[in-house]
């Protein structure tokens, strides 16, 4: 426990952040930047990341999202959430001839227990797969006094037998799936990053037609201007960075078509986008809406791509 509270506590005084900072989406992001910043140093294999809002609501911080595990690996899942959440269970079920059985669950811990100001509740837990199976996690409000607020998962991947930090009961993942062999897909157990150089991009704008059919409103427009995006080795973090600025994308769901992998990914400051990398022929698009609300596709060649 003492080594994660030591890195939030790390992150406040960086940060400057006042407790009504706390309940912000800019702060639980930067807990999961800072968290998977701090497992990387440690070649943790990092399989997936996201935050969301929990709506005590319906109970339920989110619909059940799915990810394939495999045997061979030992997976854990630490959530995090806000001040305003100050007890959940963490649920876990595991996907049995098409239907959803309950596997695993832990509650652990409160805001009482963990006695620090900026998180409401974490829980951990881990499983290691004796098949190829998909899990799915959900959590659960156990406190009458917790409100609608925000969370912070990541699932970290390593080969059976080596050392994993956490709870030693069961754990999940969530949605997503495929392979990567140098920079192919998310999921991969290679602790090597990818980088996708690029020397140009291209920009194009989408509209309904008369069939209510999504369709390109005019023609491609080319920019002349070099970036580079480098991804960790699960594929769940892009980092963009362009002669102007640099973006930080974290992954909430993949999907594999053909040979397009595609991911909903949010930005370091809260856009939804999704990204479709399709390696075979150079290119990735970039798809969601301006600040009007129109919606548009910046396709990036690339000029190399390599794993180091």
């Amino acid at each position: 426990m003492k080594p994660i509270i030591c890195w939030i506590t790390a992150l406040i005084l960086v940060r400057g952040t006042f407790a009504q900072d706390l309940n912000s989406a800019s702060f639980m992001n930067d807990v999961l930047k800072y968290r998977i910043r701090d497992l990387e140093k440690k070649d943790d294999n990092i399989v997936h990341a996201e935050t969301g809002i929990f709506t005590i609501k319906k109970g339920v911080a989110s619909d059940y999202t799915a990810r394939r595990l495999y045997p061979g690996n030992v997976y854990t899942i630490e959530v995090f959430t806000d001040p305003r959440i100050q007890d959940f269970k963490l649920l876990v079920w595991r996907s049995v001839d098409g239907q959803w059985q309950r596997y695993d669950s832990v509650n652990e811990s409160n805001r009482t227990r963990l006695n620090v100001q900026s998180i409401g509740d974490r829980e951990t837990i881990s499983i290691t797969p004796s098949e190829e199976r998909e899990y799915a996690f959900q959590l659960i409000s156990t406190s009458y006094s917790n409100a609608t607020g925000r969370y912070a998962v990541w699932i970290r991947a390593t080969k059976s037998g080596s050392s994993s930090s956490g709870s030693s009961s069961s754990g999940s993942g969530s949605s997503g799936s495929g392979s990567s062999s140098g920079g192919s897909g998310s999921g991969s157990s290679s602790a090597k990053k990818s980088y996708l150089s690029c020397d140009y991009s291209s920009l194009a704008w989408y509209k309904k037609d008369a069939n209510d059919k999504w369709v390109l409103d005019g023609d491609w427009t080319r920019t002349d201007e070099g970036s580079m995006f480098v991804v960790n080795p699960g594929w769940t973090v892009f980092e963009h960075t362009t002669p102007a600025m640099k973006s930080t994308y974290y992954v909430q769901s993949s999907k594999k078509d053909g040979d397009v992998y595609s991911y909903e990914v949010k930005s370091d400051v809260g856009n939804n986008y999704t990204f479709q990398v399709d390696l075979k022929n150079s290119k990735m698009d970039i798809i969601g809406k301006n600040s009007e609300g129109r919606w548009f596709v910046r396709r990036w060649h690339f000029k190399s791509t390599w794993t180091e």
